[in-house]
């Protein structure tokens, strides 16, 4: 079964996790809110990357252009906007936009921005 993106179903075979982040408090009281970001759940799917590659200075995603694609199935349980991020082999990736390959809800295509690992801070943002 192909979409008309010409993406073979056993190639999805990738897995992603889907994070929001927020600003938490460590307690009530306290004003000082670290980050943290949130597993919305898990796709399965196929990265790419893009023919613009990657930028980074010191282990931070320095890129602000797409660097990688991911496309997975169409999904209504997990719902992928602008604000989410892909968690994939470590690295986190800002979701930059979203098409609904030929609007027939089969098949999404993730634009991501590489951000580095995710062990250093200045790649959460």
């Amino acid at each position: 079964m192909n979409c008309k993106s010409e993406t073979p179903v056993k190639s999805l075979n990738q897995k992603a996790i889907v994070q929001t982040r927020a600003m938490v408090g460590s307690h009530f009281g306290i004003t000082d809110l670290t980050e943290q970001f949130i597993d919305l759940g898990v796709l399965w799917g196929k990265f790419e990357t893009d023919k613009k590659g990657y930028q980074s200075f010191g282990g931070a995603g320095i890129s602000e252009s797409i660097t990688h694609v991911f496309t997975t199935r169409y999904t209504s349980v997990i719902t992928v906007t602008d604000q989410e991020w892909l968690l994939y082999d470590g690295v986190r990736y800002k979701v930059d936009k979203i098409e609904n390959i030929n609007e027939e809800k089969k098949f999404l295509r993730l634009y991501l921005i590489r951000q580095g690992s995710s062990e250093l801070p200045a790649n959460d943002g």
